[in-house]
């Protein structure tokens, strides 16, 4: 057979597993604070910072929470993530109440709110990964929709989405952009779900890198595609950033649901560790 023979080597696990450390978690972080930080970049702006201070907080409060009670895609998010974990969301309104009125310019309440998404999801991060496994099957289909749509409208953004995480104003199309606020949703309640029933998972080991080739094969990879992801695609271009995240995606998704879980599970983890290892405030 040609082409890289899976998890012969602890280089083929670790490619395996590192390859949608961004996608896992940061791509599904930002959605949540750029949402909030919608008050604060929005309408209420065109206020101008000198007059924003002289607005009653409670005024502004209640704004904030009228964002999550918004008939749209970004407010059904943002109520998700005010009715699964309320101290948070009050954490992250009180920070942005304070930069509104303290006339934060956009990129400083954009900062706001990647650094307290940040802190959430590496706080949460082995709760996520230990959904039970319908949760987690769930969240990696939210994400393979996410790719899938992406991979149509935006090469970029599909490559951007698997390996970094979309830039901070990411223009997306109204499809994509549903998607993402419904993987969203699901991210929340996975880690919910991980707080309250957790699971213990096995790790995935070189045992386990012969099932991701055949996967890869049964949904269509080429051999040159799998001997890319198996190289890392790290510093590849978008189009094989993108084309990798999908075909690995696809292939995990069609596994039984306990080895797909065991992988998400997995991909959770190294994504945490991975936005660790980088100084808060950096993108």
């Amino acid at each position: 057979m040609s082409g890289p023979q899976w998890a012969r080597t602890k280089h083929e696990e670790s490619t395996a597993g590192g390859f949608l450390k961004w996608g896992c978690l940061v791509a599904l972080g930002l959605p949540i604070f750029l949402m909030a930080m919608g008050l604060l970049n929005g309408g209420l702006v065109a206020a101008g910072s000198a007059l924003r201070s002289l607005r009653p907080a409670a005024q502004i409060e209640r704004e904030f929470d009228q964002l999550a009670e918004a008939k749209t895609d970004d407010g059904y998010a943002l109520k998700a993530f005010k009715d699964n974990f309320p101290k948070d969301y009050a954490a992250l309104k009180a920070k942005a109440v304070k930069a509104y009125r303290d006339g934060a310019s956009e990129q400083e309440a954009e900062r706001i709110g990647f650094d307290h998404m940040r802190s959430f999801i590496l706080d949460h991060a082995e709760d996520t990964a230990a959904a039970p496994m319908a949760d987690l099957v769930s969240m990696l289909r939210s994400q393979r929709d996410v790719l899938f749509s992406l991979e149509r409208t935006s090469v970029q953004h599909c490559a951007d989405f698997a390996m970094r995480g979309l830039s901070l104003g990411a223009q997306l199309d109204p499809e994509s952009n549903a998607l993402v606020a419904r993987a969203t949703i699901i991210q929340l309640q996975t880690t919910r779900a991980g707080i309250d029933k957790p699971t213990r998972w096995a790790k995935i080991t070189d045992r386990d890198g012969p099932a991701l080739g055949a996967a890869l094969r049964r949904t269509g990879a080429s051999e040159v595609l799998i001997n890319k992801i198996a190289n890392g695609l790290d510093f590849a271009p978008a189009a094989d950033q993108c084309a990798g995240s999908v075909a690995l995606m696809r292939a995990i998704a069609s596994m039984p649901d306990e080895q797909a879980a065991r992988w998400m599970s997995m991909m959770l983890l190294e994504s945490a560790k991975v936005l660790e290892e980088r100084p808060a405030g950096s993108r």
